[in-house]
């Protein structure tokens, strides 16, 4: 066995407390797909290694085509920059992290075996030829490791300490071709591993060398504005440029499969498919609208990998036409916004539309996905149809039926019609623009027709819509929830309004009560048994909160970078905060539920959690049993003239109880003792105060308590 340096473990375990601080109560999670784009990759049969930056070794299999899946990963120091493979043990380049090996015989648990870390900057670049890897470190030299016996300790037997910079490195025709982004190529008579000698150099004209790829004795070049670059190294003193074309953009990654070469260009977003049948005169074939990373494609069975902008790769097969077509996809996207769920599989929304299997949460697997163009902002699931609103492209619609290939429909798009978030009900989408909500029939997702519209003066601010039976539930950002008649889509009206102390981001309903989450101003319970006159009955305070959900008695919400957290509402009028799970790596922005299973997206991860108090009957007790912190409410709230203020102690102790203005000038004393533990009521009566907002105060055992209340006349 082998330890790294006391020093690096304790960065590393500091910074995880420090980051990602774990805090959990009654909530599990069972699953975590994160956000990563792959550096480097390197096949063999079923099997993909993914060097994935500071998401360490990602090991795929690929076996299944059009289901790719992760079998295991492993977390390493440093950043995961380029990855080589020999045997059952992958080398990583790691940045700062220097250079680790990993034994792979086990794809579902690889373990780092061996590493060595002792030389200053960071490993950017590996390649190995037979029993010896060669490491390049950016600005500090090229070392040489022997690997002949992976039990040995990793110690280099050569430095060599060049002028120029070690960016990319490959194997060619038993020379070892190392590439400097700027100043141009180098060739290296390794007949003699422990004295590396560089024999032959090449110039870039001009811009930057990006990538590297080899076939025998010819390197390609993806240089970022000389484009495609073929090079013979036939004679190793003397390299030379014999082919050349030009994509006017930045190229920034290249691959070659048969006589075919694979590169992407950043500029336009794509990728070209260029012919090398002759090297002389690489000819373009065809262009295709994939965002691929600067990375390294990597070949397996005469099919292609990419890695993408947005996350993950795709896998394409190659014809001897130079046309590539789509085999697989493994994407979570840039940027997880929203998520949904229907039945076993969960659907998550970013710059794509990924599906993702969940019948198995402790292992869920990625199924299909999809580019979403326009900028999406939210979208709903209904049956076997995605409806998702986009800023500058309408309302498109996907086909979901197969999960493994999600498809374009049909959409939405006409002048002034900018759909922020929607919600489906029997065929019929509603659909919130800037200034106005839309019904839309889309019983025949490829001719959708609008029904009509209810138009606003000014601009909504709408955080999101909920459809309950015949009514709409529209959350604004100024505090208000407004409700719609929808009976009639044709003709729908606004039947009733409340205005709440702060900007409402979403709404869940469920009998005659709507769970209203302020972004600040915690969680609402709202009476809408009327809904004309719909009546605050309950209060929770809560953290930051985005999105809200609801399964059985509980609500679940996506609280920003406080996580995930559950709120016992069975008795509406008392929302107690039963559990919550903190530490995710990222904001949470959306939350969805599926049975038992919380489903949970932020911008760099989807994740799956489960609600665990064993008898959650016991939670709320007889009506004797408290809390087990301060518990305070008001309502209604907003009031216009009386309002009821009600707190629970734990344990017995000094109370006060008093109302402020926002200036903290004190306005009254509602109440001030000793009292034993229990529920206290107690009114606010307005009398002359002016309308505007005041806080009420409960200081308890030298802890203060602070809850805004909104008087309205």
């Amino acid at each position: 066995m082998y330890t790294r340096k006391i020093v690096l473990i304790v960065i590393l375990v500091a910074g995880v407390f420090l980051d990602h601080a774990i805090a959990q109560e009654n909530m599990d999670e069972l699953s975590m797909i994160a956000y990563w784009r792959a550096e480097a990759m390197v096949a063999e049969n079923d099997f993909l290694y993914i060097a994935a930056g500071d998401k360490g070794l990602r090991i795929h299999n690929t076996e299944l085509d059009g289901s790719p899946f992760e079998l295991g990963h492993l977390d390493l120091p440093g950043s995961a920059r380029d990855i080589a493979l020999q045997g059952e043990i992958v080398y990583i380049a790691s940045g700062w992290g220097g250079l680790s090996q990993i034994d792979i015989s086990d794809p579902t648990t690889p373990e780092e075996t061996n590493f060595y870390d002792d030389h200053p900057g960071e490993a950017c670049a590996i390649a190995i030829n037979g029993d010896f890897a060669y490491v390049g470190y950016d600005s500090d030299g090229l070392l040489v490791f022997n690997i002949s016996d992976p039990e040995a300790e990793l110690q280099p037997v050569a430095l060599l300490e060049p002028e120029w910079d070690v960016d990319f490195l490959v194997i060619a025709d038993g020379f070892l071709c190392a590439a400097d982004s700027v100043r141009g190529l180098y060739v290296l008579d390794i007949a003699d591993p422990e004295n590396p000698a560089v024999i032959g150099q090449i110039d870039v004209w001009q811009g930057d060398i990006l990538d590297l790829a080899v076939q025998g004795d010819i390197l390609v070049l993806a240089c970022s504005r000389d484009g495609f670059q073929a090079v013979g190294i036939w004679d190793p003193d003397v390299p030379r440029r014999i082919g050349a074309l030009d994509v006017d953009g930045v190229v920034a990654g290249v691959s070659l499969i048969g006589n075919y070469a694979i590169i992407s260009d950043h500029s336009h977003d794509v990728i070209h498919t260029i012919s090398v049948e002759d090297w002389w005169n690489p000819i373009l074939v065809e262009t295709y609208d994939i965002h691929t990373l600067r990375a390294d494609f990597t070949i397996r069975f005469g099919s292609m990998v990419l890695s993408l902008q947005s996350g993950g790769y795709e896998i394409f097969g190659i014809n001897d036409q130079g046309e590539l077509d789509i085999s697989s996809i493994y994407t979570l996207g840039r940027g997880a916004i929203d998520v949904a769920a229907q039945g076993e599989t969960a659907y998550v929304l970013s710059d794509n539309l990924t599906c993702i299997n969940i019948s198995d949460p402790e292992a869920p697997t990625v199924l299909g996905s999809v580019e979403v163009s326009g900028n999406p902002a939210k979208f709903a699931v209904a049956d076997d149809f995605a409806y998702i609103t986009c800023n500058s492209d309408g309302l498109q619609i996907y086909d979901i039926n197969d999960p493994l290939n999600p498809t374009f429909t049909g959409s939405l798009t006409r002048r002034y019609f900018s759909p922020k978030h929607v919600a489906v009900q029997e065929g019929i989408a509603y659909v919130v623009c800037n200034s106005a909500v839309w019904s839309i029939d889309v019983s025949d997702p490829e001719q959708c027709e609008p029904l009509g519209y209810l138009e606003y003066y000014g601009n909504l601010f709408t955080r999101s819509i909920t459809i309950a039976d015949d009514l709409a539930f529209v959350p604004g950002a100024y505090g208000g929830l407004r409700i719609l008649d929808i009976s009639d889509p044709r003709y729908m009206n606004e039947v009733g309004y409340i205005l709440l102390p702060d900007i409402t981001h979403a709404v869940v309903v469920e009998g005659d009560f709507a769970y209203v989450l302020a972004y600040q101003g915690g969680l609402h319970v709202l009476d809408i048994s009327n809904p004309e006159s719909p009546i605050i009955v309950g209060y929770a305070e809560s953290a930051n909160g985005r999105d809200i959900a609801y399964n059985d008695g509980l609500v679940y919400l996506a609280c920003d970078w406080a996580g995930v957290r559950t709120f016992d509402v069975r008795d509406p009028e008392v929302p107690i905060e039963v559990g919550y799970y903190e530490g995710i790596p990222g904001a949470a922005y959306s939350v969805a539920v599926s049975d038992s299973l919380v489903l949970l997206t932020g911008r760099h991860f989807f994740s799956i959690y489960q609600y665990t108090a064993e008898d959650d009957e016991n939670i709320r007790g007889n009506g004797t049993e408290l809390p087990g912190s301060v518990f305070m409410q008001t309502y209604p709230n907003p009031f216009n003239s009386t309002a009821t203020i009600r707190f629970t102690l734990p344990n017995r102790g000094q109370v006060s109880l008093g109302v402020y203005n926002p200036l903290g000038q004190w306005i009254s004393t509602l109440f001030e003792g000793y009292r034993p533990a229990g529920t206290y009521t107690t009114n606010l009566v307005a009398n002359n105060l002016p309308s505007g907002l005041y806080f009420a105060n409960l200081l308890v055992a030298d802890q203060m308590f602070t809850q805004k209340i909104l008087l309205i006349r």
